[in-house]
């Protein structure tokens, strides 16, 4: 059951950014296909929590 929910809350996130064309990494965990995302800057992320 959590996993069907963490699912149905990427779907949705996954939603919002196509309308902007913001690409969308694959989670195969959970069977969402996406962008393979391997050019990130560790330096440029801003944890959030």
């Amino acid at each position: 059951m959590k996993k069907e929910n963490w699912r149905k809350a990427m779907l949705n996130l996954k939603g919002v950014l196509d309308r902007y064309d913001t690409p969308f990494p694959a989670i195969p965990e959970v069977g969402i296909t996406g962008e393979e995302i391997s050019d990130i800057d560790m330096d440029e992320i801003i944890p959030v929590f």
